[in-house]
C-alpha cells in the first residue's frame, strides 16, 4: 500500500544553500481545529537566508531537519472537525515564519471570518487567525524572482 507523500525543501544542516533538501514527507491530514491547504506559492525571502544561517533571532532555538517557508498562498482542500468560517476551496494566505516550503500543509483555523468583529471585511473575504491570515481572490498572482543570486 502507498503512503501519499508529500514534498518539502527542508534545512538538513545550517549554512549554505548545500544544506538544503528536497524530500518526500508523510502527506499531513488536518487535525481538529486545522485545515490543510493545497501550496500553489510559497516564498523565499532573504529571512530564509537568515534561517538557514542559523542567523534569525525568532528561530534560534530550531534544530535541523526543518521545513524552510516564510509565507504560502494556497486553497484549502481539507477541513478538520470543528472548523467554521471556511470551505474548500477557499484561498488564503499565512505567514508561517518556516514550514511553507511544502506541497501540502496544515493551519490551525482560530479566528472565525472578519477581524475581531466576527463579520466580513469589505472586499476582503474571510480572515482567519492563524495563521491564515487572509482570503486570497482567485486572480491574484505574483511575479516570480530569480533566487539563484545570477
Amino acid at each position: 500500500m502507498n503512503e501519499l507523500r508529500n514534498q518539502v525543501v527542508r534545512v538538513g544542516r545550517f549554512g549554505g544553500p548545500d544544506g538544503l533538501e528536497v524530500v518526500d514527507a508523510p502527506f499531513p491530514t488536518a487535525g481538529r481545529g486545522e485545515v490543510r491547504v493545497r501550496v500553489l506559492a510559497s516564498g523565499l525571502e532573504y529571512t530564509d537566508v537568515l534561517i538557514r544561517r542559523h542567523l534569525y533571532p525568532q528561530t534560534m532555538r530550531r534544530r535541523p531537519p526543518f521545513v524552510l517557508g516564510y509565507d504560502v498562498v494556497g486553497e484549502i482542500d481539507q477541513l478538520g472537525g470543528g472548523v467554521s468560517g471556511f470551505q474548500l476551496g477557499d484561498r488564503v494566505a499565512d505567514m508561517t515564519v518556516v514550514g511553507s516550503n511544502a506541497a501540502y500543509t496544515t493551519h490551525a483555523a482560530g479566528r472565525p471570518p472578519g477581524p475581531r468583529s466576527g463579520k466580513p471585511r469589505p472586499g476582503r473575504g474571510r480572515h482567519a487567525d492563524l495563521e491564515l491570515d487572509d482570503r486570497v481572490p482567485a486572480a491574484t498572482s505574483r511575479g516570480a524572482s530569480d533566487v539563484s543570486g545570477e
